[in-house]
């Protein structure tokens, strides 16, 4: 399944018994956490608190996102960025659709509609990637 594997990396102990039944190596690394003060289970038990020892790319898996909709001028962007300050870590997206709109001297089109759903995703896009 996993190819030859000659070194099994842990910090945990029962990394020993994993590379015996790989027939590999085992280093143990940190095993006293002074580098790296965390383990997953302080971090499943309070993800909040640990948020900064979790990689980027998985936590995505842990994000909720937030539409907000409606009229304009109604202080949707003004609320995002509330949002974003009272939830640590929590980051947001300028409105697509008003940065077109100025462009457009608020004249949009059906055509325009399709273009601020691509630029909105983009926009967001580009924030998971960060």
């Amino acid at each position: 399944m996993f190819g030859d594997i000659d070194v099994v990396f842990t910090n945990d102990a029962y990394g020993k018994k994993l590379a015996k039944l790989l027939n590999a190596d085992w280093m143990p690394i940190d095993t006293k956490r002074e580098m790296i003060p965390i383990s997953a289970t302080k971090i499943r038990e309070d993800t909040a608190a640990n948020w900064d020892y979790i990689n980027k790319y998985a936590k995505r898996h842990f994000q909720k996102r937030v539409a907000v909709v409606g009229p304009e001028s109604t202080g949707k962007s003004t609320l995002v960025k509330y949002l974003a300050n009272a939830y640590k870590g929590s980051s947001y997206v300028t409105e697509y659709g008003r940065v077109l709109s100025e462009v457009r001297d608020n004249t949009l089109t059906e055509k325009d509609f399709e273009a601020i759903v691509l630029g909105q995703n983009t926009n967001q896009l580009s924030l998971v990637s960060r």
